[in-house]
């Protein structure tokens, strides 16, 4: 069973288990129901706009779920991966777009005003095209199933953490998403990733390996160049299952399968 715990407000949360997401009032002797939907499968992941109006639900048919905050109704549902979605964001400073990812390699770009997909990228098809294959790469065998996605607080840039230990970084403009770059993280699939501010990605992997990259971004005549350096590698005692990045402290939350929540210092 999957859980996504996600905070709206200091006394106000959102707690997706199994195929439902409810909204609760956390009181000092109780918990108030406000409002409970039921998605179409095992609930994957949760994100919230900017505006704290929708909630975008990434479940295991392969739908992206809008909820309306307000009144806890079905919005609209999106349909395009043909396997689990895996991890849904609300693009930043893009009131109607989101972008969702896969276990069908799939990377789509939506406007769920429109509820209609802007853009989709198949990350399989970008690894045979050969501008991104690595003949040192350590996790090759495995398909470039999509498990994690982060994006720029300007929404101009989207990390995707894939099965095959690679990360591929995509521009977002007007004609859609780019492959900037693509880089081996890990030797094992990337389960989470997480941005800060000042355009620090951190990336956790089944290797349980925590790592810490420094992006870089460059004009070049008709693209965006992006490109990422290490900085520090942190190896953690279990397969990380998600991270929180706290930007004033520079710290990272990690949780795993154990009961420990670890957190640790990147500065």
């Amino acid at each position: 069973m999957h859980s996504v715990v996600y905070t709206i407000t200091l006394l106000s949360r959102l707690v997706g288990c199994g195929k439902h997401l409810v909204q609760v009032q956390l009181n000092s002797a109780s918990l108030t129901l406000h409002w409970s939907v039921e998605c179409g499968d095992e609930i994957n992941s949760v994100d919230i706009n900017d505006k704290q109006t929708y909630c975008a639900v990434a479940d295991d048919t392969g739908s992206v779920s809008l909820i309306d905050l307000k009144s806890g109704k079905m919005h609209k549902k999106l349909s395009g991966h043909d396997n689990i979605c895996q991890c849904v964001k609300f693009r930043p400073k893009s009131p109607w777009c989101l972008l969702s990812g896969g276990l069908d390699c799939m990377l789509f770009l939506w406007d769920f005003k429109k509820g209609q997909a802007l853009a989709s990228v198949n990350m399989a098809d970008e690894l045979r095209k050969g501008e991104v294959e690595s003949e040192n790469s350590s996790y090759v065998v495995n398909p470039p199933l999509i498990h994690s996605l982060c994006i720029t607080a300007d929404g101009l840039i989207a990390a995707v953490g894939l099965e095959n230990g690679k990360i591929m970084l995509f521009t977002i403009g007007g004609k859609g998403l780019k492959l900037a770059s693509c880089f081996d993280a890990h030797s094992q699939g990337v389960s989470s990733l997480g941005l800060t501010n000042d355009l620090t990605l951190v990336s956790a992997g089944n290797d349980t390996r925590i790592v810490v990259w420094a992006l870089s971004t460059a004009r070049a005549p008709g693209k965006t160049l992006v490109w990422a350096n290490e900085l520090h590698s942190i190896t953690h005692a279990e397969k990380p299952s998600g991270i929180q990045i706290l930007n004033e402290s520079k710290r990272i939350i990690v949780a795993d399968e154990t009961e420990t929540v670890k957190i640790y210092d990147y500065s």
